[in-house]
């Protein structure tokens, strides 16, 4: 009886010394458990796992399990694997691996360097790069604080994806809110003519909370769109005009 219990507490505590090479996958789909409890012990499980960074270092290289990959990664924090991820992204800039680098950025990998990757990557953006690729990054590079060109921005809020409009909409405010780049109004004011009105919506929100320094350029832009078909557009351009003549 007590070589039986022995063993079995030698295969709870020591599941991931037994497990073959990639059977760290096992404990992945329990990261995202309803359950606190079963969700921590797959984490610990994980940071217990031998040779776990270069496994997951190996899967982000070769794409086999990349997917797991990330989640753990993310999940864990795993800060020393943001280089392997931006190589990666250098080759096949998935949204996948953006959106795991922006959950390492408030664990420290907000770096200079991290920064200057992204601001690259969205100046040199084609066609193939994925929507979900330049949000995250569009996100995670103002969460890092790095300041793109108005000329990058006038050509990230033209995109014909109107996701991507949006978010160069809330990148632009949080620079305006800290009185920072006040070039970038004109950007925010730009799309009060955008489509579709959940745009210009948008916008007008965003232009109510700038600073109050900026209110009479502000009013001047929305006595354009006072007009507008939409009754939301109008009453929000309203609130623009009314909030510059205080």
């Amino acid at each position: 009886m007590l070589r039986l219990l022995l063993l079995t507490w030698f295969s709870v505590l020591c599941t991931p010394c037994l497990g073959s090479p990639g059977d760290w996958q096992r404990f992945v789909p329990f990261i995202s458990s309803e359950s606190g409890r079963q969700r921590d012990s797959a984490l610990e499980s994980l940071r217990r796992y031998p040779g776990i960074e270069e496994a997951l270092r190996e899967a982000v290289r070769s794409g086999e399990g990349r997917a797991a990959a990330l989640e753990v990664i993310g999940a864990l924090k795993l800060v020393a694997i943001t280089p392997d991820l931006i190589q990666a992204a250098k080759v096949q800039p998935g949204a996948d691996l953006f959106r795991t680098l922006n959950a390492l950025i408030a664990a420290g990998a907000g770096t200079p360097d991290l920064a200057s990757f992204y601001r690259e990557q969205l100046i040199r953006r084609g066609g193939a790069t994925p929507a979900g690729a330049i949000l995250a990054m569009i996100d995670g590079l103002g969460s890092m604080g790095g300041e793109l060109e108005k000329s990058v921005l006038e050509g990230l809020i033209a995109d014909p994806n109107s996701q991507i409009r949006l978010g160069t909409l809330h990148y632009t405010a949080r620079f305006l809110k800290q009185e920072k780049r006040p070039e970038y109004l004109s950007i925010l004011i730009s799309a009060l003519a955008s489509t579709p009105h959940q745009i210009r919506i948008e916008a007008a929100v965003l232009l109510s909370s700038i600073p109050q320094g900026r209110k009479r350029l502000v009013q001047l832009a929305a006595q354009h769109c006072l007009n507008d078909p939409y009754p939301e557009v109008k009453a929000a351009c309203r609130r623009l005009v009314e909030r510059g003549s205080e």
